[in-house]
């Protein structure tokens, strides 16, 4: 998301902040006409427009905590959630999965790679792959843990393996990689229940050693029930972790 866009929520925060203190004020002010002026017309008027001062003070405050809610959800989500599921590695030292962004960072600059989205298809059965592997043989990936974010230090959170709806962002799932080659493959399958939801392959491009992240976000949010992930390296299943929406 551009940088117009990143401020939008701020800046028309700071707005109505102000415009909020300045119909504060003013309603302070015809109150105290309306209680206090010499003529009975002149106190009508003034709490006639006092009223309308509240009301309008009441409309500011309720914009100013929308307004407040965008900017938290804008600040901790600057690049916004995928509208279908989407695929992106980045090195954390972390790689990327089906079905959502992953990052991963390789040491010891971070750098962030955007691969193209991709399109759910129907479940089909693992078969063996027929083309060669770049693989060392002690090559592993390791669960950590799901979360609903991650800090600006590549850090999980709100880590847990029960969510609570609505839950309209990604989950993130954080694991140790050890002894890879880059051009490896490696595979990563989201599931709710037994029915797969998006599993796609790439090759491996992060170094030997690190910690990486996957995340998935399913279309309109997820539904109650229970997901997994199972990440593969080349054929070989390397865990299954699962987590549950209620």
């Amino acid at each position: 998301m551009s940088a117009p866009f990143r401020f939008f929520p701020t800046g028309a925060l700071i707005l109505l902040a102000v415009m909020t203190a300045i119909s504060a004020v003013a309603l302070v002010v015809q109150w105290r006409e309306a209680k206090h002026a010499p003529f009975f017309l002149l106190r009508y008027e003034a709490a006639k427009r006092a009223r309308r001062l509240f009301l309008l003070t009441v409309l500011l405050v309720i914009g100013m905590g929308i307004t407040g809610w965008l900017t938290i959800q804008y600040l901790r989500h600057p690049t916004g959630a995928p509208a279908r599921p989407a695929v992106t590695p980045a090195v954390l030292p972390t790689p990327t999965t089906a079905g959502g962004e992953a990052g991963t960072q390789p040491p010891p600059t971070p750098t962030h790679t955007r691969m193209p989205s991709p399109t759910p298809t129907p479940p089909v059965t693992p078969t063996p792959s027929s083309r060669p592997m770049t693989r060392s043989p002690g090559a592993s990936f390791t669960f950590i843990t799901f979360a609903q974010g991650v800090s600006a230090s590549n850090e999980p959170l709100m880590p847990g393996q029960v969510f609570s709806l609505p839950l309209e962002r990604p989950i993130y799932a954080f694991f140790r990689f050890a002894e890879m080659e880059n051009g490896t493959p490696w595979r990563a399958v989201w599931r709710k229940g037994s029915v797969e939801l998006v599993s796609d392959e790439f090759q491996w491009e992060w170094g030997r050693y690190g910690t990486a992240y996957v995340y998935f976000l399913p279309p309109g949010g997820f539904d109650a029930g229970a997901y997994s992930l199972q990440l593969y390296i080349g054929d070989d299943l390397q865990f299954e972790a699962s987590f549950e929406v209620q």
